[in-house]
């Protein structure tokens, strides 16, 4: 879900000049699969430091329910806390996420 939000941000932010490089079949980078290429590796790279950013509590909620795969509840038993102090932590670290994503990639305010 959060990569799906920052790849469609991504999107968006070089939507015009993917729409100018496809012009040009002479360009030598419209290639389907070097634009796949730029797109992912710009995507990985703003992700991992706008993760890298958030408070660690935050981080490791979205990195065990996202990459990991446990359940909050799971998580929360696991952590001795409760399931809504997990869920907080996840929606705490998905805005923040966001909100560092774009400094990150110069569309959010300063």
């Amino acid at each position: 879900w959060l990569f799906s939000i920052l790849a469609n941000h991504i999107k968006r932010m070089l939507g015009a000049r993917r729409e100018l490089l496809l012009e040009d079949p002479d360009c030598g980078l419209c290639s389907r699969s070097a634009e796949e290429e730029f797109l992912d590796i710009a995507r990985g790279e703003l992700l991992r430091e706008a993760l890298r950013m958030l408070p660690k509590k935050q981080r490791e909620a979205l990195y065990c329910c996202h990459y990991m795969g446990l359940k909050p509840a799971e998580l929360a038993r696991r952590a001795s806390v409760s399931s809504h102090c997990i869920s907080g932590r996840i929606y705490r670290g998905r805005k923040n996420a966001r909100i560092n994503f774009e400094r990150l990639s110069g569309r959010g305010s300063t």
